[in-house]
């Protein structure tokens, strides 16, 4: 047997004729699982019906819909102890909370590598073998004791539910530690205790730092603004009522504020002895009460997300520090070259704007600031004669200076966090013909990045004062962006930054207006 488990099995992929579902079966089939390829999602219910896989894989986008086709999967007696996992595309929260609602037992995304699929794969394997022991032994035990069948049934259900609260728990786990956003995690945790308790409804409030009141970071059936209305005074007050005797995890007793919105139960989220937050939770659909096994649950859930929280605030605090050495950089070079002091700021700003305008994400926009912020930091490594040389440059001088793409790259080259800043750095002269340098890339070689920079750039030259240059008004700019428009800068780019310029949606700062003739 494989480091996988993958021997015997057979697995259903349902998916579409496309390079998603190739990928996958592929990959199976190279760990070797039997694969049973469904295209359609009747199909996949009929091979489904047939074959009883272990596992079934269901891509978001299956003919039929994945989501109907997961629900009518499960509701079958075929194979009871079937696992689901959806396929869903990548960093799309809804696709994995529209999954779990659909009854999936797990959830990974499309552009997961090979390693992480096949350890979900032998994850959901492992669950099912324990189900299918589970169940062996029930059909065991039904052949030996001919009384007291109503009794073991119960003891059966209650042993099922238990195995089932504990995979959850390690998904859930897995799940959060995925995500180094705390929103993202706090409504993972939420969603998955709301549907294995069946709570009607649902808070989850937490702090980062000691002392501090808890902030609501996810509401499930609640009424939001009442619950963002509780004074900060009470939200710190929870966290002493918390460690009084006999006030939590105790069903009905919870503080005032929250128990006049309807809310019945209150379990402390704990990083090590320190409380980082709260659940809370109103009753149960079936009106029962809230057992020991649940508060268990709860608090293993709740340290889960506390452990997660923590990586999420020593992150923020590794971004931090990354941004203060992007600054002190960006101070060193200003030091160097005084007559490009306040270039590198506005060109971060510019190139910021210009990143939104054409649709990036927050991720992506903050990667193009951090490139544009250090776009020369490689001038670090060229003498201050030469940046302020007034006059003609030689051309010793423009091949010392043609380096600094080069040098900033290799300034920048062991900081992983700015890997992708790193192409701004080294192509931000690149040209759209070819004429560029250090490589000499030409059209849509050029990364996206570096031909936003080189656009932020160029403009901030023209329109400040340089040793060598007067500046140049906002239309000349203009007209100059769109007269070196296919040749030196990207039509794209250069279309949407003209709209910003001229619509006044970006901050133009201290922009010095040039006399005119």
């Amino acid at each position: 047997m494989n480091r996988f488990g993958a021997e015997g099995h057979r697995l259903l992929v349902a998916a579409p004729e496309n390079a998603v579902g190739d990928a996958l079966t592929s990959v199976l089939r190279r760990a070797g699982y039997g694969i049973l390829r469904a295209t359609t999602g009747p199909e996949a219910i009929s091979l489904f019906c047939v074959e009883a896989p272990p596992v079934v894989l269901i891509d978001w986008d299956l003919p039929g819909g994945g989501a109907p086709v997961c629900r009518d999967l499960l509701e079958t007696d075929v194979a009871p102890d079937a696992r689901v996992i959806f396929v869903v595309p990548p960093a799309d929260r809804e696709a994995r909370e529209t999954a779990f609602c659909s009854g999936a037992h797990d959830a990974v995304a499309r552009d997961a590598g090979p390693e992480e699929l096949l350890g979900r794969v032998a994850f959901a394997l492992r669950a099912w073998a324990i189900a299918e022991d589970l169940r062996e032994r029930n059909r065991e035990l039904r052949r030996s004791v001919d009384r007291g069948v109503g009794e073991l049934e119960r003891v059966n259900r209650r042993l099922k539910q238990q195995i089932h609260r504990q995979q959850t728990v390690l998904e859930l786990t897995q799940e959060m530690a995925a995500s180094l956003e705390a929103s993202q995690q706090a409504n993972v945790l939420l969603l998955s205790t709301v549907g294995q308790l069946g709570a009607l409804s649902a808070t989850l409030w937490a702090g980062e730092s000691e002392g501090e009141a808890l902030a609501l970071m996810a509401v499930k059936g609640c009424d939001r603004e009442a619950l963002q209305a509780i004074p900060e005074a009470e939200r710190i007050s929870w966290l002493a009522w918390m460690e009084s005797p006999g006030a939590s995890p105790v069903e009905g007793v919870v503080p005032a504020g929250l128990a006049a919105l309807g809310l019945t139960l209150m379990v402390p989220i704990r990083y090590r002895a320190r409380i980082m937050g709260a659940m809370v939770f109103g009753p149960k659909v079936t009106g029962q009460p809230y057992s020991a096994g649940d508060l268990r649950m709860l608090e293993t859930m709740g340290n889960s997300f506390a452990i997660a929280l923590q990586n999420a605030v020593l992150y923020r605090k590794l971004q931090h520090t990354y941004v203060c050495t992007i600054e002190a950089l960006v101070s060193t070079i200003e030091a160097k070259d005084p007559y490009t002091r306040g270039h590198t700021a506005r060109v971060a700003r510019y190139a910021g704007a210009l990143a939104r305008e054409l649709g990036l994400d927050d991720e992506q926009v903050q990667q193009v600031e951090y490139g544009a912020a250090l776009h020369d930091v490689g001038k670090i490594g060229i003498f201050e004669s030469l940046l302020n040389k007034r006059g003609d440059l030689t051309e010793e001088d423009l091949v010392m200076i043609r380096r600094h793409p080069i040098m900033g790259d290799r300034i920048l080259g062991h900081i992983d966090f700015l890997k992708d800043a790193r192409l701004a750095v080294r192509h931000h002269h690149e040209r759209i013909d070819g004429g560029g340098y250090p490589d000499a890339l030409a059209g849509e070689q050029i990364p996206l990045i570096a031909r936003i920079v080189a656009v932020a750039d160029a403009f901030d030259a023209m329109t400040t004062t340089r040793v060598y240059s007067d500046p140049l008004s906002l239309e000349e700019a203009i007209a100059h962006l769109e007269g070196k428009t296919g040749t030196q800068f990207c039509p794209v780019v250069v279309r949407a930054f003209v709209h910003l310029l001229r619509g006044g949606l970006v901050d133009l700062g201290r922009l010095a207006p040039a006399a005119t003739a």
